[in-house]
């Protein structure tokens, strides 16, 4: 019975020779110093272990200077060799004939489950791959799809608020040509001037009530009508300090309903002044 250690010791040199036998393609001479070599170690009684080889295959398929190839192909020369010696009279490797064997089966045995080992790794590195590329089409699609989603009710969103400014504006301008007709209509008995006067009042209001009706529905539909404050270090927004005087405010952010209301105002002054002098 083989001690422990002396086995260790038989494993391990029972590597070295095939990691050397998978290094390079030996010729025959070559090969047959390994029958030798094999021959002296299996004469110590020695018995080798199945589960010793697919640890030595994938080593040399990881080392770049071995190959499985090299390994078969000089493992098949031994066992030619050892066939051989069969025919002979001395039969000098006798006692290698049945472990040898065994070996070769072995090792081919090892050799064909790592191969097919590595051929489900890659199938499956390459089902990890696809399913990754799928799922960056999945969170494209989603995010195209977010994007669709957002501008279809910003597209909701913008046909509302012009539908409601549009309205807001026909209603508030026919209500506003009602009125006018209603002051002209009572204005007869007095002097032109004094019909300009009132006319210029009814537009004001009626401008004025426009462009309240316009931030009403800007407010309701989250949109904003000011204009864009152009001047350098503008405080009138994100909540910068100091902030501007009301009328400044309006005359930076609402420049239309600023001019407009001043000229008007400035048209109903020149009136009164007419009326006065008339």
């Amino acid at each position: 019975m083989m001690l422990l250690e002396q086995r260790n010791k038989c494993d391990e040199t029972l590597c070295k020779y095939i990691k050397e036998l998978a290094s390079e393609s030996l010729n025959e001479e070559e090969i047959k110093k390994y029958a030798y070599l094999l021959k002296d170690l299996y004469t110590l009684e020695y018995r080798h272990s199945y589960s010793l080889f697919f640890p030595i295959i994938t080593e040399i398929e990881k080392d770049k200077s071995s190959s499985v190839e090299y390994l078969t192909s000089n493992l098949e020369t031994l066992k030619g060799i050892v066939e051989r010696d069969k025919l002979k009279d001395d039969k000098e490797f006798e006692k290698l004939y049945l472990p040898l064997f065994k070996l070769i089966d072995h090792i081919n045995l090892e050799i064909a489950r790592y191969l097919n080992y590595m051929e489900k790794e890659e199938q499956a590195t390459t089902l990890e791959q696809k399913i990754e590329k799928l799922n960056v089409s999945l969170n494209q699609a989603k995010n195209e799809l977010g994007i669709a989603s957002r501008k279809i009710k910003s597209v909701q969103g913008e046909l509302i608020a012009v539908l409601s400014i549009f309205a807001a504006i026909v209603m508030t301008f026919s209500g506003g040509l009602n009125i006018l007709n209603g002051v002209l209509a009572s204005c007869n008995d007095l002097i032109f001037p004094e019909r300009v006067l009132f006319l210029l009042i009814c537009g004001l209001i009626l401008i004025n009530f426009i462009f309240a009706m316009m931030y009403f529905v800007a407010k309701i539909t989250d949109r904003s009508i000011y204009a864009r404050c152009e001047t350098e270090n503008c405080t009138c927004k994100n909540n910068k300090s100091p902030k501007c005087n009301g009328i400044t405010r309006i005359m930076k952010r609402l420049p239309y309903v600023f001019w407009l209301n001043l000229v008007i105002i400035a048209l109903i002054l020149l009136d009164i002044l007419w009326i006065i002098f008339y």
